[in-house]
């Protein structure tokens, strides 16, 4: 009897200091799922919020770059109708009258107008004042032309540098996210292991209670049949 209450007293103390140890690292592990599962979440938002931004920034590069073109065409056409404005009206002998001379003009101031930049509308045509004009103006669309380019040229750099951050940074999360996500996996696992092991020792530690309460009375009855016995003798 004594070697047998011995022997299950110690096993019970081992079997409820193993759950006690369990049931700290199933706590803990709890804590670091649900921490891990937080942090997923929010980089799995960021990558979501990343990706459409960078969505919506090659949306406006693609506008951007349309309304580009449209311009330099603008220009291109305009410098061009200019170019034969000015041949047109040095070839006219009878000035603005001239049927070529006068649609050329009327071309030019168009096209001017369209983007927004005012023509003359009437001319003196005398010592070939309107040809200087127009030289001008080609001078400053040809020099609009540059500026628009040159803008395009720094939107496209802006838009470049702003795409490889956002690459970055949506790169970064996502090797984060499916890192926390492999951890995740193996603490879960490793909770699942836990869980299943404390119940092995919560059903070894019920058994061996029992086992023990029996034997102890067991032994107490015994004892007391033994001292009767005795008793009797």
């Amino acid at each position: 009897c004594k070697t047998s209450e011995k022997t299950l007293t110690k096993a019970i103390t081992t079997e409820k200091k193993d759950i006690e140890e369990l049931t700290d690292k199933i706590d803990g592990l709890t804590s670091d799922i649900a921490t891990l599962g937080e942090d997923i979440t929010a980089l799995d938002t960021q990558i979501k919020t990343l990706t459409t931004a960078a969505d919506k920034a090659k949306t406006v590069r693609d506008d951007e770059n349309t309304l580009y073109k449209e311009e330099q065409k603008n220009f291109e056409d305009t410098v061009s109708a200019i170019d034969e404005a000015i041949t047109a009206l040095k070839d006219s002998k009878a000035a603005l009258v001239q049927t070529d001379a006068k649609k050329a003009v009327e071309k030019v101031t168009a096209l001017a107008e369209a983007m927004s930049k005012p023509a003359a509308k009437t001319y003196t045509f005398k010592s070939g004042g309107i040809i200087e004009t127009f030289k001008g103006m080609k001078a400053e669309f040809e020099a609009d032309k540059l500026d628009s380019t040159s803008a395009e040229t720094n939107k496209l750099n802006a838009y470049n540098l702003a795409s490889q951050e956002r690459d970055s940074a949506t790169k970064a999360a996502e090797d984060s996210k499916k890192e926390k996500e492999g951890i995740k996996s193996d603490k879960e696992a490793e909770k699942a292991k836990a869980e299943t092991d404390k119940s092995e020792t919560q059903s070894a530690l019920n058994g061996d209670t029992a086992t023990l309460e029996k034997t102890d009375k067991d032994c107490k009855t015994k004892t007391s049949e033994w001292e009767e016995r005795s008793s009797i003798r």
